[in-house]
């Protein structure tokens, strides 16, 4: 997921060799609430997906990030059947 890893790097100011599946706002210094919802709109835009709240709330690391993406683009997959 190379495009994943670009939205990543700008959202969060950070390389790319920087992101590991396990970081957080813990790791990241600026990952706060703001910065997540930049993710996440950027995330919507790129691949043209909506997520719902509580998939949003999920999300507290880059891997649950990744998790989620894949989850809702299988999930647009199959609806498209």
């Amino acid at each position: 997921m190379e495009e994943l890893n670009n939205i990543i790097s700008q959202v969060f100011g950070i390389k790319q060799d920087q992101i590991k599946d396990e970081y957080g706002p813990n790791n990241i210094p600026r990952w706060d609430s703001l910065s997540q919802l930049a993710l996440i709109s950027a995330i919507e835009t790129h691949y043209k997906v909506t997520l719902e709240i509580e998939e949003i709330f999920q999300i507290m690391t880059i891997g649950d990030v990744r998790s989620v993406l894949a989850k809702k683009l299988n999930q647009n997959k199959e609806s498209l059947k």
